[in-house]
């Protein structure tokens, strides 16, 4: 499988400030968090949930560019059901 690489612009900074995640601790868990989920809801549209540095679970979405080539235009924190569910999925320990 090819690597993956996620660029970054003014405007990814911003919308991951703006949604409360940390761009340095989504940047960790674009390239190295594991276990994550991986969806393609639409066309070209990559998003990643994972857990990052700080311990919460995120959501990254991202745009595709190129072939395996990403920039990040925004991102949630789970919180609540979302976070138990996605804690449950990967073997994280929320109850």
């Amino acid at each position: 499988m090819p690597e993956e690489t996620f660029e970054f612009d003014e405007d990814s900074y911003l919308a991951l400030l703006r949604a409360g995640i940390d761009p340095m601790q989504a940047h960790g868990m674009l390239r190295e968090g594991w276990p994550v989920i991986r969806m393609f809801p639409s066309g070209g549209r990559l998003v990643k949930i994972g857990r990052v540095g700080t311990g919460e679970y995120v959501q990254i979405d991202c745009d595709e560019i190129d072939d395996d080539r990403y920039l990040v235009v925004g991102g949630a924190v789970l919180t609540g059901d979302q976070e138990r569910f996605v804690a449950r999925l990967l073997g994280g320990d929320l109850t």
